[in-house]
């Protein structure tokens, strides 16, 4: 009786060390539509910006996106601590997105008092786990309308981002 007591204790404690299944399944995916089509694997980074009180927030992709020259999804900060809610262009602190096309087309989303385009991020969840002191799983998405950087041309490219990433301290 006694060893598989033990045995019991070791299996509860080894549960209660090890970080939940959900903070390891970090994953990132987004579509591009409108001017240029297709759909990329992506990377997001969360974490204390360089003011204080800032978090920021960053979307790259894994790999070239086919039909681009250079493409930043998103590079966005934000007054912390995150929280559940959808963030607007008008919302944040700083707020990039930019698409050059494989045949030299300019795209932008900016924030700012001269801002182009739309950029929205949402939080759907921020959840903090009691077993990994000062982590995060973040999930959300976040979409931004390109508009062109120059020019009278009327497309438009918007970026389609669905993520879940496991982040360090945002406090």
């Amino acid at each position: 009786m006694h060893v598989r007591t033990a045995s019991l204790a070791a299996v509860v404690a080894a549960l209660l060390a090890a970080p939940p299944a959900r903070a390891q399944d970090s994953g990132c995916s987004g579509k591009l539509s409108g001017a240029v089509e297709g759909t990329f694997d992506c990377k997001v980074a969360i974490d204390k910006g360089g003011a204080a009180g800032k978090i920021s927030f960053v979307i790259t992709p894994a790999a070239n996106v086919p039909g681009t020259r250079s493409f930043a999804p998103g590079d966005l900060e934000l007054g912390g601590p995150l929280k559940t809610q959808t963030y607007t262009v008008r919302a944040l602190d700083r707020a990039n997105a930019s698409l050059t096309t494989s045949a030299g087309a300019a795209f932008t989303a900016t924030g700012g008092k001269h801002g182009k385009g739309e950029v929205t991020l949402n939080i759907a969840q921020a959840e903090r786990y009691a077993q990994l002191r000062g982590r995060y799983v973040v999930n959300g998405s976040y979409q931004a309308r390109l508009v062109p950087a120059a020019g009278a041309k009327e497309a438009e490219v918007v970026v389609d981002v669905q993520f879940t990433v496991a982040t360090g301290v945002l406090d």
